[in-house]
């Protein structure tokens, strides 16, 4: 296989750093400079390294106020990705595949009066309109977005992921679990992994009634004993708190949170420290601030294999050719 390819990212985050560290790589970190009415600037030094190569670029989304700056916004952390693979496609690459293990905007397939395709796709085209040739993200919240988004967009499942790790975790006792879904849209991910560890699900139903604003309704299946709750996102951790606590009213003994995104918005490590979770688990998809990292409730479980994996089995698939 030729080493024909380049990893870039705005900020060396961990996955940038354990995918560099694992392809023996060095990552080419861009000059951003921010002017004073706020536009941006894409600078790399040395764009000879850049021609003709497979470029993979590593953008993790953060959601909480670095130096309560709001200059790093999500919209602003977008347009500078954008940005971004405009310069490399002008610099010469001959493939750009952006690693978003988050996508933000996954959750708007449909505009608010449900007639028409949401922001979600406008994303897709601003991606192909930029020169990115290929998205590849975690546990998607709508898979079927793929089917319309402008560029390709590959889905990497974690489904056996969390079988690894509860296997791992709770051993022989996993047989004592129940896994629950929280809503309708998690069943198919619930009821695969439960399958693939042999136990039990329940799913429940739940009613959106505003932005942010979720009530769940009834549960299905039976949870008279420990549960784990999976769910593909935890963001107001609303959710995550109204389904823990009809859990609790349906006589579940200890209930345990695992979650692939933590977007974590507003005072959701709060809530989750003080529900009636006894452990949740979290992934490193989206970066968390210290509060939370350090939290004895809230644990972090880094996708770092899963995530070099792919790229191992993407350089393999194209042998150095792309």
């Amino acid at each position: 296989m030729k080493e024909n390819f380049e990893i870039v990212a705005i900020q060396n985050s961990n996955l940038a750093l354990d995918l560099a560290s694992y392809l023996n790589k060095k990552i080419i970190v861009p000059q951003i400079e921010d002017f004073a009415d706020t536009e941006t600037l894409i600078k790399i030094s040395n764009t000879d390294i850049i021609k003709n190569k497979v470029i993979f670029v590593v953008q993790q989304f953060f959601f909480f106020h670095k130096n309560n700056s709001y200059i790093d916004l999500i919209n602003n952390q977008l347009f500078k990705l954008l940005l971004l693979v405009d310069y490399l496609k002008k610099a010469g690459a001959k493939k750009i595949v952006c690693i978003l293990p988050y996508l933000p905007y996954s959750r708007q397939n449909k505009t608010a009066c449900g007639k028409y395709f949401g922001a979600a796709f406008l994303l897709g085209k601003l991606f192909k309109h930029a020169g990115l040739d290929r998205v590849v993200c975690f546990d998607l919240h709508e898979p079927g977005i793929k089917l319309e988004f402008e560029t390709e967009l590959e889905n990497v499942k974690l489904d056996e992921f969390w079988v690894d790790f509860l296997k791992s975790k709770f051993k022989d006792e996993i047989f004592k679990f129940s896994l629950v879904s929280p809503d309708m849209g998690r069943i198919a991910m619930v009821k695969n992994i439960a399958k693939l560890l042999g136990i039990s699900f329940a799913y429940i139903e739940k009613k959106r009634i505003g932005i942010d604003r979720s009530v769940s309704i009834e549960l299905f299946g039976n949870v008279n004993k420990n549960v784990i709750v999976i769910d593909d996102i935890v963001d107001t951790a609303k959710t995550a708190i109204n389904t823990c606590n009809l859990l609790v009213k349906k006589d579940a003994k200890k209930i345990i949170g695992c979650f692939s995104h933590a977007v974590m918005t507003n005072d959701a490590k709060d809530k989750l420290e003080s529900s009636l979770y006894e452990e949740i688990f979290l992934t490193d998809t989206v970066p968390v601030d210290s509060k939370t990292s350090d939290s004895k409730k809230i644990f972090i479980l880094s996708v770092k294999d899963f995530l070099c994996n792919y790229i191992k089995q993407y350089l393999s698939l194209n042998d150095g050719k792309f």
